[in-house]
């Protein structure tokens, strides 16, 4: 970005004070340099960018004289991608392809080019179509899912090999279904698995309902099992996040905008997508507020705007904020100016830590949410509280955060000696239950205390490395959600009326410890 002042050239005459005549004299595209330049600059290109995108245009128009266009009437979108891709791959400078995309990026911005020729769809694209608009319109997906559809689609009738054979869904069969999802688990973990087998079977329940499959397919495909609470997030430890915000070099205004960023996700939680879309008509400066439309959950959010985090905007404003038409508060500093992306945005974590030479344990931008939560649970807010500032409406969503304040109530108790009797172990490695009978043996015990009345778990190391897990029932309990985390392993325990210990679909016997005389 260009620093204003009264030096900066902001004309073509400017910019070529001998030549101007030339470019503006080039057939078909001189008429338009004249107002390229500043919209140029004003884009945050440099000179010597601006520079590079004068010379691709006069080669640009030479390369359409010889293919006999005359003028910018007989262009369309397509002939300009046609001489992007010559550009690029032909003896040329390619820095000449790259310098066409600003110019080709203002054509298009002033309705200079004509739209590109309709291209007819293949069978398949037409398929697509047809799925994605059934979405919009009949479920109301959003884009965002819509995309995601679109994409496992399109990968799922390239493996029927759609365009190729017309009757390769009339004559789907469930055993087809089955080696393709077993072809794509190979990428993915069970979690992402489930969406998939979701996708796939939305596409054949929609292929259903307009007859062309004949049997109910969908209905026959299991989906993925995962357990709710299986795996536990892992937070930024606030002091290591302090640390991080200490050191970033906030002198650069790539390091002022990563600053004001992870401050305000590291004070208000907010997720990567609402901290992107985040503009200056949110930020109510006279009633001291933040005011946003959560991108997830589509509900408001009102926050306070803090005076750390106020000063540190408006530090940015001044400093560091390109000056662009947009009202997004978070702009790229490279040129072209625009938005940051929600990719940029979630990277932001790992590139500051990177920077600031600080290491995390977890670079993903939601670890910011856990890591707030986590700390004002410790610091004694109550449940509402903590889920009204992330923005739920379910406690239970705030639970998933709360479950990893498990290092509070973690203590070794100094009885290493045990005779364990019969009892139901949790392999925490297989994920599963398995019977020990009558066994004696000498154990190491590291016992967690848990927020119920006279329930402990016991995190049990035997002799053979085994890493098990037992719990002791003491007392009745009342239900409730437990999570436990070993170190190195970690599982969600549920406590039904009974006193019944659950771990996803599977019951365990509660066991007894009795200390060795």
């Amino acid at each position: 970005m260009l620093a204003s002042g009264m030096n900066t050239p902001t004309t073509l005459v400017q910019v070529r004070p001998r030549d101007h005549n030339c470019y503006r004299q080039l057939p078909i595209f001189g008429r338009f340099l004249d107002d390229f330049v500043p919209w140029a600059f004003g884009r945050g290109y440099t000179i010597h960018t601006v520079y590079l995108q004068l010379d691709a245009v006069r080669h640009l128009a030479a390369w359409f004289r010889r293919k006999g266009r005359r003028s910018i009437p007989q262009l369309t979108e397509d002939d300009l991608a046609a001489a992007h891709h010559c550009f690029s791959t032909g003896r040329r400078d390619p820095r000449y392809a790259w310098g066409l995309r600003g110019f080709v990026a203002f054509l298009q911005a002033h309705g200079r080019l004509k739209p590109s020729r309709p291209k007819s769809l293949s069978r398949a694209e037409q398929e697509v179509t047809r799925f994605l608009e059934y979405l919009r319109k009949d479920r109301g997906t959003a884009e965002s899912t819509c995309s995601s559809c679109q994409r496992r689609v399109r990968h799922f009738l390239k493996f029927l090999g759609f365009d190729q054979d017309k009757t390769a869904l009339r004559t789907l069969t469930l055993a087809a279904v089955h080696r393709y999802l077993r072809r794509v688990s190979a990428q993915y973990q069970r979690q992402t698995m489930q969406h998939v087998v979701g996708i796939v079977r939305g596409f054949l329940r929609f292929q259903f309902m307009r007859g062309i499959i004949h049997r109910p397919l969908h209905a026959q495909i299991d989906t993925v099992r995962t357990y709710q609470d299986e795996h536990l997030p892992y937070p930024v430890q606030w002091p290591e996040l302090q640390q991080l915000l200490r050191r970033i070099d906030r002198s650069t205004p790539l390091g002022l905008r990563d600053y004001v960023v992870l401050l305000i996700a590291a004070t208000y939680g907010m997720r990567a997508s609402d901290v992107a879309k985040l503009t200056l008509d949110d930020v109510d400066w006279r009633k001291r507020t933040i005011q946003i439309i959560q991108c997830k959950t589509r509900q408001p959010l009102s926050l306070p705007l803090t005076d750390e985090v106020g000063t540190a905007l408006v530090d940015y404003l001044r400093r560091a904020r390109p000056a662009a038409p947009c009202r997004q508060i978070f702009l790229r500093w490279r040129a072209p100016i625009a938005p940051l992306s929600l990719p940029g945005m979630s990277n932001t974590l790992r590139r500051a830590s990177q920077a600031a030479g600080v290491t995390l344990k977890a670079a993903g931008f939601r670890c910011l949410r856990h890591a707030l939560a986590l700390r004002l649970l410790r610091k004694g807010a109550s449940t509402k509280d903590i889920g009204d500032i992330l923005g739920h409406r379910s406690s239970i969503s705030t639970s998933v955060y709360l479950r990893l304040n498990v290092e509070d109530y973690r203590f070794e108790l100094q009885w290493p000696y045990y005779n364990v009797e019969t009892f139901w172990v949790l392999d925490l490695r297989r994920g599963s239950a398995a019977r020990i009978g009558q066994y004696s043996a000498w154990w190491r015990t590291e016992y967690i205390e848990l927020p119920a009345p006279g329930f402990r778990f016991g995190f049990i190391r035997p002799n053979d490395g085994l890493d098990c897990f037992v719990c002791n029932l003491e007392k009745d309990l009342s239900c409730g959600t437990l999570m436990i985390d070993s170190g190195k392993f970690s599982l969600a325990a549920r406590l039904d009326h009974n006193g019944q210990v659950w771990c996803g679909h599977r019951a365990l016997t509660v066991c007894a410890l009795h200390k060795r005389e």
